[in-house]
């Protein structure tokens, strides 16, 4: 029998609804303007060199599950309402993720060397809390880090903020 991955719970604050999945050996540029273009704000991932940047419904405190897996994830889109992906190139097997703009390390980890892809699953991106701010919200994501050959990011679910979907 084969063990399940380990799933690690996060929770931390982060600000300008997004975070980033990084090369902890890779000098890596989130302030490039081409980091998160208009096409990544829609897709909800910016894709760099040595950097994937998650964006959030949250300005603020998010929540989510993170995992290293051995191969693709089969978790099933229905009660997601956002699933993406990207590649990055982790030249030691070294990562971090870390919150904006501080870069505070929230979890790092390792893993064999080379090209993975993340998939990000993000729920409850429409769920804002009655009474506060604005900005406080129920977003919930699923990432799930594995070793896959390099490609182009795709939307495999896309989330309509107009339709809300």
């Amino acid at each position: 029998m084969n063990a399940l991955p380990e799933v690690h719970r996060l929770s931390f604050y982060t600000s300008y609804r997004q975070f980033y999945l990084v090369d902890s050996d890779v000098k890596y540029d989130t302030a490039s303007p081409d980091f998160w273009s208009a096409e990544a704000i829609k897709r909800g991932l910016a894709v760099g060199d040595g950097v994937l940047g998650v964006g959030t419904a949250s300005y603020g405190h998010i929540r989510f599950f993170f995992q290293v897996a051995a191969s693709e994830p089969t978790l099933p889109l229905s009660p997601w309402q956002r699933v993406v992906e990207g590649s990055i190139h982790l030249t030691k097997g070294r990562f971090a993720i870390i919150d904006c703009p501080d870069s505070n390390v929230e979890i790092e980890g390792n893993c064999p060397p080379g090209d993975h892809r993340l998939r990000v699953y993000g729920a409850f991106l429409d769920q804002v809390v009655e009474g506060t701010h604005g900005d406080d919200y129920f977003d919930f994501y699923w990432l799930v880090l594995w070793p896959a050959a390099y490609s182009e990011p795709r939307a495999l679910k896309v989330f309509d903020e107009a339709g809300k979907s």
